[in-house]
């Protein structure tokens, strides 16, 4: 053996019991603290174990580093069924990781298929993928956190991510990996955002309001550092007889969206008095800053890196971040209008009628429905 192979053996030896010991201050955790403290530990060692490979050689050391991730994921479900409170939802981990399995194994068969990388496992491009990947994972991990647990351990984990996504970001040259991290920034930020702002005395329409006032400010920032353009944000106003069309969706996907829900209006009538402002709130600050950040910013910096698939990682992105409704038919029905969203800015280049469709929806959803049904 050289002496190169055996310092190689030495450091993977060395990360092998600063992986171990991990493990060991996770279960102490989960003794001393709490069940869910013992989650958000392992679904950070998962993370770095699952990250760790991206950069390794195909060989034994990757797979070793897998099956660690395997044994985390593993703990990280179990864990969950045995927090009594949320014994109801151990089901809902354990759909949404096999969900996330079926979509990570998909779409990387897609995009290998088109980049001609199959047997190319260390080209940069793949492992940018992956970590883009990896990431969705995360995010999905943090918001069940936040939905099932506690918010305070969900904002911990959305933190990590938002420094962890702005980091890799800065590390990177201009690229496409680069634009996307930083993209995806912006869904732990709306996530914090919306969990940080005390708002207890705020009425609940303008704390929509607040909320996207915000994240319209951290849009911008993201599209000032990545120079992007009114065409490669969909910013235009494309068929007009189109986009009307697509708006209209909004009335279907509202009606629909409340027979999952049925919550509780927003105003306490139905009069134009009543509806105008909450109107304007839910088109132009959520309709529209909402899909220019998910249509417009991140779809445009997943499609440079996952080529024509990347309208549907921003459509389960946004689909994972409306887990908080805690309804397993709401998050599929998300995703559906995700996807039929993403799918439309795809084939039209504008974001006019999703913007409308996304503000109508919410206008039937907490305005206009629960008053006429």
């Amino acid at each position: 053996m050289t002496q190169i192979a055996k310092s190689e053996v030495r450091i993977a030896v060395l990360r092998g019991i600063l992986y171990a010991i991990a493990f060991a201050d996770a279960e102490i955790v989960r003794a001393e603290a709490s069940d869910l403290w013992g989650m958000v530990f392992y679904s950070v060692i998962c993370l770095g174990l699952v990250l760790h490979s991206t950069v390794v050689g195909k060989g034994r050391f990757q797979g070793l580093l897998l099956c660690a991730s395997l044994i985390a994921l593993i703990r990280i479900v179990t864990l969950a069924m045995a927090i009594e409170e949320y014994s109801g939802w151990y089901w809902y981990v354990i759909l949404d990781s096999i969900v996330f399995a079926g979509i990570f194994i998909a779409m990387r068969t897609m995009v290998l298929q088109r980049a001609d990388l199959s047997t190319d496992w260390k080209g940069f491009r793949l492992g940018s993928i992956d970590v883009a990947l990896i990431y969705l994972a995360a995010i999905t991990i943090a918001e069940l956190i936040t939905a099932i647990g506690s918010t305070t351990a969900g904002m911990v984990c959305h933190a990590i991510l938002l420094f962890s996504l702005v980091l890799n970001s800065s590390m990177l040259s201009q690229s496409s990996s680069q634009k996307l991290y930083l993209a995806l920034a912006l869904a732990p930020l709306i996530r914090i955002v919306s969990l940080a702002m005390p708002m207890e005395e705020i009425r609940e329409i303008y704390q929509y309001l607040f909320t996207s006032a915000l994240l319209f400010l951290a849009v911008i920032v993201v599209i000032r550092i990545l120079n992007l353009r009114r065409p490669a944000l969909s910013l235009n106003v494309g068929k007009l007889p189109v986009q009307l069309l697509v708006a209209l969706t909004g009335v279907g996907f509202g009606v629909a969206e409340y027979c999952i829900l049925e919550p509780e209006p927003l105003i306490d009538a139905l009069t134009w008095q009543e509806i105008l402002v909450p109107t304007l709130i839910f088109v132009v600050a959520v309709g529209f800053v909402e899909e220019l950040a998910f249509r417009g910013v991140i779809q445009h910096c997943s499609t440079e890196l996952m080529g024509r698939w990347g309208w549907v990682y921003v459509a389960v992105l946004f689909a994972v971040l409306h887990i908080g409704y805690e309804s397993v038919a709401h998050w599929f029905f998300i995703l559906g209008v995700g996807l039929f969203f993403g799918w439309v800015v795809k084939k039209t280049g504008s974001l006019l009628g999703v913007t409308l469709s996304h503000g109508l929806a919410n206008i039937g959803l907490f305005l206009v429905v629960p008053h006429v049904i």
